[in-house]
């Protein structure tokens, strides 16, 4: 998992599948990048996640109400369109509203 911060937001970029055997390390470790962060935004990067199953999902959905409590907001960008079809099937409809394209980070 890489790191990049910018003046407006920070960038998470996940570059594995999310899980049953990833899923635990990849949210432990989100989360206390969020909780060390001083941007309000934080957006993750699904570019390189060749895979999500319903582990991942959760992970996606529990940093999601982890930065509603910590007053961040979360995005996720570059999603490869199994993944948002996965988040369609599985009903997530509070993490497709996250979904922003690379041309719109400028705007954040």
């Amino acid at each position: 998992m890489e790191r990049k911060v910018e003046p407006n937001y920070t960038m998470i970029y996940i570059n594995e599948s999310l899980n049953l055997y990833t899923s635990e390390k990849v949210k432990n470790e989100i989360i206390q990048l969020m909780e060390r962060e001083s941007n309000k935004k934080i957006v993750i990067n699904l570019n390189k996640v060749p895979y999500i199953d319903s582990s991942g999902l959760l992970v996606l959905n529990t940093i999601q109400k982890k930065s509603q409590l910590s007053n961040k907001l979360l995005y996720l960008t570059d999603l490869d369109e199994r993944i948002h079809s996965a988040l369609q099937l599985a009903g997530l409809k509070s993490l497709l509203g996250m979904i922003i394209n690379q041309e719109d980070l400028s705007a954040l």
